[in-house]
């Protein structure tokens, strides 16, 4: 598993290493490595940095082992080109790889290296830009899914009205974006119920919320009955908070 990062004086391959590579395989291989990249391409620096992944399935330790490497590596983002190789390693470094450069902790773009059939051929490599704004067609359909959630809120009416537009936008963005649970806070019979639920159907398709949508007419909770409303039980079972 390689990290690498280019910059324009030259090339530095910095790779990950396991304490394992001190044995005498993995030293060969990676002296074998140095003396390649050195015949290649003689401007290349390859680096060698240790790191203890532990249980290399382990996905929490291994996320939390490359998240601190992020975090203490000198980046340069604006004099510096970072690719990110994540061919190599298991699959959940892979998985953590990837994480971590969509979140912009590892500030640079995938690489992705594949043989070819023919053996004899020296094989390809894709940089992949996780941006997805500079796809066209990914962020066209990101703009259309947006465009028809926020009509899905309106139920379908358009309107001229400003203010109401920004709102319901910025209420398409918080519900779809967070897992927490939302407050409205309307005046009775703004229609609080109906958007309600239609953010909770959103959600729903978007696979952020899971169960059936409940009504409960606040108002007309009292005591031990709102704690029943809200948390259904069997009555000969329940019991008051006063015992």
């Amino acid at each position: 598993m390689a990290y690498r990062r280019r910059v324009h004086a030259g090339v530095r391959l910095n790779v990950l290493v396991t304490p394992l590579w001190q044995a005498r395989p993995g030293r060969e291989r990676c002296f074998r490595y140095d003396q390649c990249s050195a015949a290649v391409s003689p401007e290349t620096t390859v680096r060698l940095n240790e790191i203890e992944f532990g249980d290399p399935g382990d996905f929490e330790h291994v996320y939390e082992t490359l998240f601190k490497f992020a975090r203490t590596y000198s980046f340069e983002a604006d004099a510096e080109d970072y690719l990110i190789h994540i061919t190599t390693g298991t699959h959940v470094a892979q998985i953590c790889l990837f994480l971590l450069t969509e979140s912009r902790y590892l500030p640079g773009r995938l690489l992705q290296a594949s043989p070819e059939r023919d053996r004899a051929a020296p094989g390809e490599i894709k940089i992949i830009d996780l941006d997805l704004s500079k796809y066209d067609r990914i962020a066209s359909r990101f703009r259309e899914e947006q465009s028809d959630a926020v009509s899905y809120l309106k139920g379908g009416i358009e309107t001229r009205n400003s203010a109401f537009n920004e709102l319901i936008d910025r209420i398409e963005q918080v519900a779809i974006a967070t897992r927490d649970p939302l407050l409205l806070m309307e005046p009775t019979g703004a229609g609080k119920s109906k958007l309600a639920r239609r953010i909770f159907e959103l959600k729903k398709l978007r696979h952020t919320v899971t169960g059936e949508f409940v009504d409960v007419n606040c108002a007309t909770l009292r005591g031990d009955a709102a704690m029943y409303a809200v948390w259904p039980c069997k009555r000969r079972f329940y019991r008051s908070p006063a015992g």
